[in-house]
């Protein structure tokens, strides 16, 4: 009995472990890519754990490309740095998310799991899990705190099809303003379609990876997409070339 309790125990460790810090951190560096992926930001992966990090008051940085206080390039103690590995599994697959400070001693981890079969969905249920039991401790951590925003979303029920269809395009969508053309949002589900033109040509994608975010497909922008406390849509993605994240705000006309 005594050996049963010992081995549900250590299990226990395994999926959230969590050393109680010397020390409370304001920074967290995020990589740009994880080791068991093939390309930076795949699956949107690395910019969804600095969103999520945000989300609780971390202030947070990708890798090297991305411009730094000059107290952290001066003394990289003073972060934490993000990783996040795979268990691979044959019927689910799990992601454990890792805090190790900088002499690279592990003081944070926990895991997420999911069912789903599509990689992209799959890795991005498995991190939001796995994140949220670090937001659960994240006080055990944070030297500052920020009150987390509240999304401002206007749901569109989905019933009464035939009656929305009758109503002009323009007042079924919510209007926004990016450098100075106007885009128009669309919900469905729990999704949403960026237009242009009036509704003539799909600009984006919006696909919900929960939580409150989600990812944004278009031409030429692959990222994470949030709408703010002013019902404003913000777009951050990576940019290749420079390692570094951008930000686009569509302001909620």
């Amino acid at each position: 009995m005594k050996k049963i309790l010992v081995l549900i125990l250590v299990l226990f460790c395994f999926k959230t472990f969590s050393q109680t810090p010397e020390k409370k951190y304001q920074y967290i560096i995020v990589p740009v890519q994880y080791g068991f992926l093939d390309e930076v930001n795949e699956y949107q992966l690395n910019v969804l754990t600095r969103l999520r990090l945000k989300e609780v008051g971390f202030e947070v940085y990708m890798n090297e490309g991305e411009e730094k206080p000059q107290k952290i390039k001066l003394n990289r103690c003073l972060a934490l740095n993000a990783n996040v590995k795979e268990d691979k599994g044959i019927f689910t697959t799990t992601l454990i998310f890792e805090l190790k400070d900088c002499f690279g001693k592990l003081v944070y981890q926990s895991e997420g799991t999911s069912r789903l079969k599509p990689f992209k969905e799959a890795y991005q249920q498995a991190l939001n899990r796995a994140l949220e039991k670090f937001q659960v401790d994240s006080s055990l951590f944070l030297k500052t705190s920020n009150e987390k925003q509240v999304s401002n979303i206007s749901e569109i029920n989905s019933d009464n099809k035939e009656t929305k269809e009758k109503i002009p395009f323009e007042e079924r969508a919510n209007a926004y303003q990016l450098y100075g053309q106007t885009y128009w949002s669309l919900q469905k589900d729990d999704n949403y379609t960026i237009f242009t033109d009036k509704g003539k040509t799909i600009f984006a994608n919006l696909e919900y990876a929960g939580q409150g975010s989600y990812s944004f497909d278009s031409a030429d922008i692959d990222g994470l997409a949030f709408f703010d406390a002013n019902g404003n849509l913000i777009v951050e993605y990576l940019a290749k070339e420079e390692d570094t994240v951008q930000k686009l705000e569509f302001k909620k006309q």
